[in-house]
């Protein structure tokens, strides 16, 4: 564990909880900001951020209620984004990161 102050894993961490807070609320606009907050950031401390998400927790919520519905609809206007560069770059860089650990590389 960790006992100093990392400002970075912190602020990474603090842009993942405004992606899931947006999810609840079903507001798509500052899920839209937040993502591509998230994404930037992520970027440029990408081994911080590797960090950070095997630090968060899981979020699961039932389909059929009322926050369900609002996270699907998201869900469903997401998969028509148009996603940023640093989104798709973000996307790559993990996948790579993954090939990477699973083969030993």
């Amino acid at each position: 564990m960790k006992t100093y102050f990392n400002p970075v894993e912190n602020n990474i961490k603090r842009l993942r909880l405004d992606i899931f807070s947006a999810l609840e609320r079903g507001n798509y606009k500052d899920y839209k900001k937040a993502v591509h907050a998230h994404a930037t950031e992520c970027v440029k401390h990408f081994d911080e951020a590797m960090e950070a998400s095997k630090n968060m927790g899981k979020y699961t919520v039932p389909l059929f209620s009322t926050r369900g519905i609002k996270m699907a609809k998201i869900w469903f206007l997401n998969l028509f984004r148009r996603k940023s560069a640093d989104e798709k770059l973000l996307q790559k860089l993990s996948i790579d990161r993954r090939l990477r650990e699973k083969f030993n590389m």
